[in-house]
Protein backbone atom coordinates (compact mmCIF):
# COMPACT_ATOMS: atom_id res chain seq x y z
CA UNK A 1 0.00 0.00 0.00
CA UNK A 2 3.43 2.15 -0.19
CA UNK A 3 2.79 3.47 3.74
CA UNK A 4 5.66 5.60 4.90
CA UNK A 5 5.19 6.46 8.41
CA UNK A 6 4.38 4.85 12.33
CA UNK A 7 2.15 2.62 12.12
CA UNK A 8 0.88 0.33 15.12
CA UNK A 9 -0.30 -3.40 14.17
CA UNK A 10 -2.32 -5.29 16.27
CA UNK A 11 -2.61 -8.34 17.38
CA UNK A 12 -5.05 -10.89 19.59
CA UNK A 13 -3.79 -13.56 21.50
CA UNK A 14 -4.36 -16.84 22.27
CA UNK A 15 -2.30 -17.85 25.63
CA UNK A 16 -4.57 -20.87 26.98
CA UNK A 17 -1.73 -23.36 25.66
CA UNK A 18 1.19 -21.07 26.43
CA UNK A 19 2.24 -18.86 23.32
CA UNK A 20 2.70 -20.45 19.72
CA UNK A 21 2.85 -19.50 16.93
CA UNK A 22 -0.57 -20.35 15.32
CA UNK A 23 -2.28 -18.53 18.41
CA UNK A 24 -1.31 -15.01 17.28
CA UNK A 25 -4.35 -13.05 15.22
CA UNK A 26 -3.85 -9.89 13.13
CA UNK A 27 -7.14 -7.37 14.47
CA UNK A 28 -6.29 -3.60 12.72
CA UNK A 29 -3.30 -1.72 11.65
CA UNK A 30 -3.11 2.58 12.76
CA UNK A 31 -1.44 4.45 11.16
CA UNK A 32 -0.28 6.68 13.84
CA UNK A 33 1.56 5.77 17.40
CA UNK A 34 -0.70 4.23 19.89
CA UNK A 35 -1.12 5.63 23.19
CA UNK A 36 0.74 2.85 25.09
CA UNK A 37 4.06 3.75 22.89
CA UNK A 38 6.09 5.13 25.96
CA UNK A 39 6.31 1.83 27.16
CA UNK A 40 8.28 0.94 24.26
CA UNK A 41 10.03 3.98 24.38
CA UNK A 42 10.87 3.03 28.13
CA UNK A 43 12.22 -0.60 27.30
CA UNK A 44 14.24 0.18 24.59
CA UNK A 45 15.37 3.68 24.81
CA UNK A 46 14.21 5.23 21.67
CA UNK A 47 12.20 8.30 20.93
CA UNK A 48 9.25 6.78 18.68
CA UNK A 49 8.06 10.55 18.51
CA UNK A 50 11.18 11.60 17.06
CA UNK A 51 11.68 9.33 14.71
CA UNK A 52 7.27 9.64 13.55
CA UNK A 53 8.56 13.15 12.78
CA UNK A 54 12.00 12.24 10.82
CA UNK A 55 10.15 10.04 8.61
CA UNK A 56 7.56 12.06 8.19
CA UNK A 57 9.92 14.83 6.99
CA UNK A 58 11.78 12.20 4.61
CA UNK A 59 14.44 11.26 6.21
CA UNK A 60 15.13 7.74 6.90
CA UNK A 61 15.23 5.00 10.76
CA UNK A 62 18.69 5.70 12.81
CA UNK A 63 18.29 1.81 13.73
CA UNK A 64 17.70 -1.68 12.39
CA UNK A 65 15.07 -4.36 13.98
CA UNK A 66 18.34 -6.12 15.15
CA UNK A 67 19.79 -3.05 16.13
CA UNK A 68 17.17 -2.77 19.30
CA UNK A 69 17.54 -3.97 22.58
CA UNK A 70 14.67 -4.21 25.43
CA UNK A 71 15.63 -4.16 29.32
CA UNK A 72 13.49 -4.43 31.86
CA UNK A 73 9.99 -3.82 31.88
CA UNK A 74 7.63 -0.90 31.91
CA UNK A 75 3.66 -0.09 32.82
CA UNK A 76 1.68 2.68 31.34
CA UNK A 77 -1.75 3.61 33.67
CA UNK A 78 -4.29 5.89 31.90
CA UNK A 79 -5.85 8.02 34.30
CA UNK A 80 -9.42 8.57 33.13
CA UNK A 81 -12.58 10.62 34.11
CA UNK A 82 -14.88 7.91 35.01
CA UNK A 83 -16.80 6.11 37.81
CA UNK A 84 -15.13 2.53 38.24
CA UNK A 85 -18.10 1.99 40.32
CA UNK A 86 -20.76 2.83 37.78
CA UNK A 87 -19.51 1.04 35.12
CA UNK A 88 -16.86 3.44 34.39
CA UNK A 89 -19.58 5.91 33.51
CA UNK A 90 -16.93 8.82 31.99
CA UNK A 91 -17.36 11.95 33.77
CA UNK A 92 -17.67 15.60 33.38
CA UNK A 93 -16.61 18.48 35.03
CA UNK A 94 -13.92 20.97 36.30
CA UNK A 95 -10.47 20.09 37.67
CA UNK A 96 -10.04 22.08 40.83
CA UNK A 97 -6.72 20.53 41.95
CA UNK A 98 -4.08 18.58 40.06
CA UNK A 99 -0.74 17.39 41.31
CA UNK A 100 1.17 14.34 39.95
CA UNK A 101 4.74 13.00 41.31
CA UNK A 102 7.95 14.33 39.69
CA UNK A 103 9.73 10.88 39.72
CA UNK A 104 8.08 9.15 36.83
CA UNK A 105 7.11 10.15 33.49
CA UNK A 106 3.54 12.05 33.33
CA UNK A 107 2.29 12.60 29.41
CA UNK A 108 -1.32 14.99 30.12
CA UNK A 109 -2.30 17.82 28.50
CA UNK A 110 -4.97 19.33 31.41
CA UNK A 111 -4.17 21.99 34.48
CA UNK A 112 -6.34 23.16 37.41
CA UNK A 113 -9.59 24.64 36.00
CA UNK A 114 -9.71 22.82 32.86
CA UNK A 115 -13.46 21.32 31.77
CA UNK A 116 -13.53 17.57 31.38
CA UNK A 117 -16.29 17.88 29.09
CA UNK A 118 -18.72 14.88 27.54
CA UNK A 119 -17.45 15.75 23.88
CA UNK A 120 -13.93 14.44 24.20
CA UNK A 121 -11.98 11.18 25.59
CA UNK A 122 -12.08 12.09 29.24
CA UNK A 123 -8.88 10.51 29.86
CA UNK A 124 -6.26 13.26 31.78
CA UNK A 125 -3.21 11.45 32.12
CA UNK A 126 -0.50 9.23 31.41
CA UNK A 127 1.29 7.43 34.23
CA UNK A 128 4.49 5.32 32.74
CA UNK A 129 6.85 3.40 35.03
CA UNK A 130 9.94 1.88 34.53
CA UNK A 131 11.89 -0.86 36.35
CA UNK A 132 14.50 -3.35 36.13
CA UNK A 133 11.92 -6.14 36.26
CA UNK A 134 7.63 -6.42 36.55
CA UNK A 135 8.32 -6.59 40.58
CA UNK A 136 10.04 -3.34 40.67
CA UNK A 137 7.87 -1.74 37.94
CA UNK A 138 4.55 -2.28 39.82
CA UNK A 139 5.67 -1.65 43.09
CA UNK A 140 6.77 1.70 41.18
CA UNK A 141 3.27 2.17 40.06
CA UNK A 142 2.03 1.56 42.80
CA UNK A 143 3.36 4.42 44.54
CA UNK A 144 3.29 7.04 41.64
CA UNK A 145 -0.33 6.15 41.63
CA UNK A 146 -0.59 6.70 45.58
CA UNK A 147 0.91 10.10 44.95
CA UNK A 148 -1.35 11.66 42.39
CA UNK A 149 -3.96 14.27 43.74
CA UNK A 150 -7.13 14.77 41.61
CA UNK A 151 -9.74 16.94 42.77
CA UNK A 152 -12.86 18.43 41.37
CA UNK A 153 -14.09 15.20 39.38
CA UNK A 154 -13.78 11.61 40.31
CA UNK A 155 -11.46 9.29 38.16
CA UNK A 156 -10.10 5.64 38.42
CA UNK A 157 -6.99 6.01 40.62
CA UNK A 158 -8.52 4.08 43.09
CA UNK A 159 -9.48 1.17 40.76
CA UNK A 160 -5.78 1.59 39.31
CA UNK A 161 -3.86 1.08 42.87
CA UNK A 162 -6.51 -1.89 43.16
CA UNK A 163 -5.31 -3.52 40.11
CA UNK A 164 -1.86 -3.04 41.02
CA UNK A 165 -2.52 -4.98 43.73
CA UNK A 166 -4.82 -8.35 43.05
CA UNK A 167 -2.77 -11.97 42.67
CA UNK A 168 -3.66 -12.13 38.95
CA UNK A 169 -1.90 -8.73 37.77
CA UNK A 170 0.97 -8.93 40.17
CA UNK A 171 1.15 -12.76 38.77
CA UNK A 172 0.77 -11.75 35.30
CA UNK A 173 -2.69 -14.24 35.04
CA UNK A 174 -4.18 -11.47 32.67
CA UNK A 175 -6.52 -11.80 29.73
CA UNK A 176 -9.77 -10.21 28.78
CA UNK A 177 -11.49 -11.85 31.92
CA UNK A 178 -9.62 -9.96 34.75
CA UNK A 179 -11.89 -7.07 35.42
CA UNK A 180 -15.15 -8.98 35.34
CA UNK A 181 -13.49 -11.79 37.40
CA UNK A 182 -11.75 -9.54 40.19
CA UNK A 183 -14.73 -6.66 40.23
CA UNK A 184 -15.75 -7.28 43.59
CA UNK A 185 -12.47 -5.89 44.22
CA UNK A 186 -11.64 -3.10 41.70
CA UNK A 187 -14.75 -1.48 41.89
CA UNK A 188 -15.71 -1.91 45.39
CA UNK A 189 -17.62 1.18 47.16
CA UNK A 190 -14.66 3.46 48.61
CA UNK A 191 -15.10 3.20 52.32
CA UNK A 192 -14.62 5.90 55.24
CA UNK A 193 -11.42 5.00 57.26
CA UNK A 194 -10.37 7.07 60.41
CA UNK A 195 -7.65 8.49 58.67
CA UNK A 196 -9.74 10.07 55.99
CA UNK A 197 -12.29 11.43 58.34
CA UNK A 198 -9.34 13.06 60.55
CA UNK A 199 -7.93 14.39 57.63
CA UNK A 200 -10.66 16.46 56.26
CA UNK A 201 -11.93 17.23 59.80
CA UNK A 202 -7.92 18.90 60.47
CA UNK A 203 -8.58 20.61 57.55
CA UNK A 204 -11.67 22.42 59.00
CA UNK A 205 -10.76 23.10 62.46
CA UNK A 206 -6.51 23.11 61.92
CA UNK A 207 -6.76 26.53 62.87
CA UNK A 208 -8.34 26.05 66.34
CA UNK A 209 -5.69 23.54 66.84
CA UNK A 210 -2.50 24.30 69.17
CA UNK A 211 0.77 23.15 67.14
CA UNK A 212 3.18 23.41 69.68
CA UNK A 213 4.13 20.47 71.95
CA UNK A 214 4.96 23.61 74.79
CA UNK A 215 1.56 24.92 75.01
CA UNK A 216 2.05 24.32 78.70
CA UNK A 217 -0.41 22.51 81.17
CA UNK A 218 -4.36 22.47 81.15
CA UNK A 219 -6.77 20.38 83.72
CA UNK A 220 -8.71 19.71 81.09
CA UNK A 221 -9.43 20.27 76.95
CA UNK A 222 -11.45 22.64 74.91
CA UNK A 223 -15.22 22.06 74.29
CA UNK A 224 -16.70 19.27 72.51
CA UNK A 225 -17.59 20.47 68.66
CA UNK A 226 -19.52 18.78 65.53
CA UNK A 227 -18.31 19.00 62.39
CA UNK A 228 -20.97 17.57 59.60
CA UNK A 229 -20.15 16.39 56.79
CA UNK A 230 -21.92 13.99 53.50
CA UNK A 231 -20.78 11.26 52.21
CA UNK A 232 -22.16 9.36 49.33
CA UNK A 233 -25.18 11.28 50.02
CA UNK A 234 -25.37 10.29 53.97
CA UNK A 235 -24.66 12.74 56.62
CA UNK A 236 -22.03 12.11 59.11
CA UNK A 237 -21.99 13.75 62.59
CA UNK A 238 -17.96 14.27 64.50
CA UNK A 239 -17.85 14.60 67.49
CA UNK A 240 -14.09 16.33 68.29
CA UNK A 241 -12.13 17.75 70.75
CA UNK A 242 -9.02 20.09 71.15
CA UNK A 243 -6.78 19.15 73.68
CA UNK A 244 -3.57 20.78 73.25
CA UNK A 245 -1.18 19.65 70.43
CA UNK A 246 -4.31 16.69 69.76
CA UNK A 247 -7.72 16.75 68.09
CA UNK A 248 -9.86 13.58 68.95
CA UNK A 249 -11.99 12.53 66.55
CA UNK A 250 -14.87 9.89 67.92
CA UNK A 251 -16.27 7.86 65.31
CA UNK A 252 -18.15 4.47 65.28
CA UNK A 253 -17.89 4.14 69.30
CA UNK A 254 -14.09 4.53 69.67
CA UNK A 255 -11.62 7.59 69.98
CA UNK A 256 -9.04 8.24 67.03
CA UNK A 257 -6.28 11.20 68.55
CA UNK A 258 -4.41 13.29 66.13
CA UNK A 259 -0.99 14.27 67.25
CA UNK A 260 0.68 17.59 65.95
CA UNK A 261 4.34 17.09 65.69
CA UNK A 262 7.60 17.91 63.25
CA UNK A 263 6.96 15.17 60.75
CA UNK A 264 3.11 16.85 60.95
CA UNK A 265 -0.62 16.06 61.27
CA UNK A 266 -0.13 11.85 62.61
CA UNK A 267 -2.51 9.36 63.70
CA UNK A 268 -0.76 5.80 65.18
CA UNK A 269 2.65 7.49 63.99
CA UNK A 270 1.68 7.54 59.99
CA UNK A 271 1.18 11.08 58.68
CA UNK A 272 -2.66 12.03 57.53
CA UNK A 273 -3.19 12.24 53.91
CA UNK A 274 -3.11 15.88 51.87
CA UNK A 275 -6.39 17.35 51.74
CA UNK A 276 -7.66 20.14 49.39
CA UNK A 277 -10.74 21.98 49.60
CA UNK A 278 -12.82 24.10 47.11
CA UNK A 279 -15.93 26.22 48.82
CA UNK A 280 -17.48 22.95 50.87
CA UNK A 281 -16.05 20.24 49.14
CA UNK A 282 -13.58 18.48 50.87
CA UNK A 283 -11.08 15.90 48.52
CA UNK A 284 -9.02 13.33 50.75
CA UNK A 285 -6.22 12.02 48.62
CA UNK A 286 -6.42 8.52 49.92
CA UNK A 287 -7.35 5.13 48.02
CA UNK A 288 -7.83 7.64 44.67
CA UNK A 289 -9.57 9.89 46.36
CA UNK A 290 -12.76 10.59 48.82
CA UNK A 291 -15.26 13.71 48.65
CA UNK A 292 -16.27 14.83 51.67
CA UNK A 293 -18.90 17.82 51.81
CA UNK A 294 -19.12 20.67 54.39
CA UNK A 295 -22.65 21.11 56.16
CA UNK A 296 -22.68 24.83 57.25
CA UNK A 297 -24.66 23.82 60.55
CA UNK A 298 -26.18 27.51 60.98
CA UNK A 299 -27.35 27.16 57.09
CA UNK A 300 -30.84 25.92 57.39
CA UNK A 301 -31.21 24.52 53.46
CA UNK A 302 -28.23 23.20 53.97
CA UNK A 303 -29.09 20.67 56.94
CA UNK A 304 -32.89 20.95 55.44
CA UNK A 305 -30.84 19.06 52.74
CA UNK A 306 -28.81 16.70 54.54
CA UNK A 307 -29.98 13.17 53.35
CA UNK A 308 -30.78 14.07 49.92
CA UNK A 309 -28.55 13.61 47.23
CA UNK A 310 -29.17 15.16 43.17
CA UNK A 311 -28.80 12.58 40.74
CA UNK A 312 -26.94 14.71 37.80
CA UNK A 313 -26.07 14.07 33.92
CA UNK A 314 -22.53 13.34 34.01
CA UNK A 315 -22.73 14.74 30.27
CA UNK A 316 -25.05 16.28 27.63
CA UNK A 317 -27.15 13.66 26.45
CA UNK A 318 -30.68 12.01 25.81
CA UNK A 319 -32.77 10.75 28.78
CA UNK A 320 -34.31 7.53 27.23
CA UNK A 321 -36.39 6.14 29.90
CA UNK A 322 -37.32 7.22 33.67
CA UNK A 323 -37.65 4.21 35.58
CA UNK A 324 -38.97 5.44 38.54
CA UNK A 325 -41.98 7.57 40.34
CA UNK A 326 -41.90 10.69 42.14
CA UNK A 327 -42.31 9.37 45.88
CA UNK A 328 -41.22 5.83 44.79
CA UNK A 329 -38.92 3.90 47.38
CA UNK A 330 -35.74 2.45 46.11
CA UNK A 331 -32.91 0.53 46.96
CA UNK A 332 -29.08 1.09 46.64
CA UNK A 333 -28.24 0.38 43.03
CA UNK A 334 -31.48 0.12 41.28
CA UNK A 335 -31.52 1.79 38.00
CA UNK A 336 -33.34 5.57 38.36
CA UNK A 337 -32.60 6.85 35.16
CA UNK A 338 -31.22 5.62 31.08
CA UNK A 339 -29.20 8.81 29.29
CA UNK A 340 -28.17 8.21 26.26
CA UNK A 341 -24.72 9.65 25.28
CA UNK A 342 -21.22 9.05 23.20
CA UNK A 343 -23.11 6.64 21.19
CA UNK A 344 -23.70 4.67 24.60
CA UNK A 345 -26.84 4.36 26.95
CA UNK A 346 -25.69 4.91 30.55
CA UNK A 347 -27.99 3.62 33.32
CA UNK A 348 -27.78 5.98 36.45
CA UNK A 349 -28.66 4.07 39.65
CA UNK A 350 -29.69 4.54 43.12
CA UNK A 351 -26.46 5.94 45.57
CA UNK A 352 -28.11 4.39 48.74
CA UNK A 353 -31.81 3.32 49.70
CA UNK A 354 -34.35 6.07 50.01
CA UNK A 355 -37.12 8.04 48.33
CA UNK A 356 -37.96 9.45 44.94
CA UNK A 357 -38.24 13.33 45.99
CA UNK A 358 -38.71 14.81 42.61
CA UNK A 359 -38.36 14.01 38.81
CA UNK A 360 -36.74 16.79 37.13
CA UNK A 361 -37.07 15.59 33.45
CA UNK A 362 -39.31 13.52 31.32
CA UNK A 363 -38.07 10.84 28.59
CA UNK A 364 -37.16 12.69 25.36
CA UNK A 365 -35.67 15.25 26.54
CA UNK A 366 -32.15 16.77 25.95
CA UNK A 367 -30.08 17.51 29.18
CA UNK A 368 -26.90 18.88 29.53
CA UNK A 369 -23.80 18.08 31.58
CA UNK A 370 -24.38 18.81 35.59
CA UNK A 371 -28.54 19.19 34.78
CA UNK A 372 -30.72 18.05 37.51
CA UNK A 373 -32.30 14.66 37.16
CA UNK A 374 -33.81 13.36 39.87
CA UNK A 375 -33.69 14.20 43.88
CA UNK A 376 -33.43 11.56 45.75
CA UNK A 377 -33.98 11.66 49.59
CA UNK A 378 -32.76 9.30 52.69
CA UNK A 379 -35.79 9.59 54.43
CA UNK A 380 -33.47 7.92 58.26
CA UNK A 381 -31.04 11.50 57.75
Amino acid sequence: IEYRGAGTVEFIVDGSDGLREDRFWFMEMNTRLQVEHPVTEAITGVDLVEWQLNVAAGGKLPMQQKDLQITGHAIEARIYAEDAQQDFLPMAGQLTHLKFPSDHRIDSGVIVKDTISAFYDPMLAKVIVFGQNRREAIHKMGQSLAAIEIAGIKTNLGFLAALTQINDFTSCRIDTDLISRNSSVLTAPVKLTPRALLAGVLFVVDSQATKSRLSGFSLWGGPPQRVQMIFEGHQIVLPIQLIENQIILKWQGADYPAVYNDAGWQLEGETLPAVHRAGRDITVFDRGGIALKLIDPLSRAEVAAVGATQIEAPMPGIVIAVSVTAGQQVKEGQPLITLEAMKMQQVLSAPFSGRVDEIAVEEGAYVEAQALLIQLKNDQN
